[in-house]
């Protein structure tokens, strides 16, 4: 999963995230909600095949959208799904 990387060497992900890539991660996302309370960056990096600075960016865009509603600052944030009314 993800570029090859030489030791010691961070891997060269493009910071951005396709748009093919941001509904392969929502979709990714929305299953595994379905089974767990919350997902963390780390959680959608196993499903999918982004980055750290990718996964930043998806849930960025997924709670703008109304998608998914953070809890918790920085390292501790996790992602729920947005109850509907």
């Amino acid at each position: 999963m993800g570029p090859e990387v030489e030791k010691g060497k961070q891997p060269n992900w493009p910071r951005g995230l396709s748009e093919e890539g941001y509904r392969q991660a929502l979709r990714a996302t929305k299953v595994y909600l379905q089974q767990h309370e919350y997902i963390r960056n780390r959680d959608i990096r196993k499903l999918v095949p982004i980055g750290y600075d990718q996964a930043i960016a998806f849930f960025n865009r997924a709670v703008a959208e109304h998608e998914l509603e953070r809890l918790g600052l920085a390292g501790s944030s996790r992602y729920v799904s947005v109850k509907s009314s």
